[in-house]
C-alpha cells in the first residue's frame, strides 16, 4: 500500500506538472494567436496603404503623361508655326528674287531674242540654235 501511495503521489505530481506545462503552453499559444492577429491587422493596413499608394501613383503617372503630351502638342503646334513661317518667308524671296531681272554679261555665248521671234530680226549663234526663252519683264 505505501508503494502505491508513493505512486499516487509520484502521479499526482507528474499531473500537477502537465497542467503547469499545459497552461505554459496555453500562455504561449495565446501570445502567439494574438501577435498573429495583430500582425493579421498591420498586413491589412500595409495592403490598404500599397493599394491607395499604387492609385495615387497611377493617378500621377496619368497626369504627367496627359501633361507632356500637351507639352509635345505646344512644341509641335509650334514647330509647324515656325516651318510655316519659313516656308512662307522662302516663297516670298523665291517670288521677289524671281521678279528681279537678270544681269547679262555681253562676253556670254548667249543669245537673249525678242520677245516677238517672228519678225526674224533678231541674231542667231553660229554655235547654237535660238532659243525661244521669253525675258523677264521688270516691274
Amino acid at each position: 500500500m505505501l508503494e502505491h501511495q508513493q505512486q499516487i503521489s509520484t502521479l499526482e505530481g507528474d499531473c500537477r506538472e502537465l497542467r503547469n506545462t499545459l497552461q505554459e503552453l496555453e500562455r504561449a499559444n495565446q501570445t502567439l494567436k494574438d501577435e498573429y492577429d495583430a500582425l493579421q491587422i498591420t498586413f491589412s493596413a500595409l495592403e490598404e496603404k500599397l493599394r491607395k499608394t499604387t492609385e495615387d501613383n497611377q493617378e500621377l503617372v496619368s497626369r504627367w503623361m496627359a501633361e507632356k503630351a500637351q507639352e509635345a502638342n505646344k512644341l509641335n503646334s509650334e514647330n509647324e508655326k515656325d516651318t510655316r513661317r519659313r516656308q512662307a518667308k522662302l516663297q516670298k524671296e523665291l517670288a521677289d528674287a524671281a521678279k528681279e531681272p537678270l544681269p547679262i554679261d555681253q562676253d556670254d555665248d548667249i543669245e537673249v531674242l525678242a520677245e516677238d521671234s517672228s519678225k526674224g530680226g533678231g541674231e542667231t549663234s553660229p554655235h547654237r540654235a535660238a532659243s525661244r526663252t521669253p525675258r523677264s519683264d521688270p516691274d
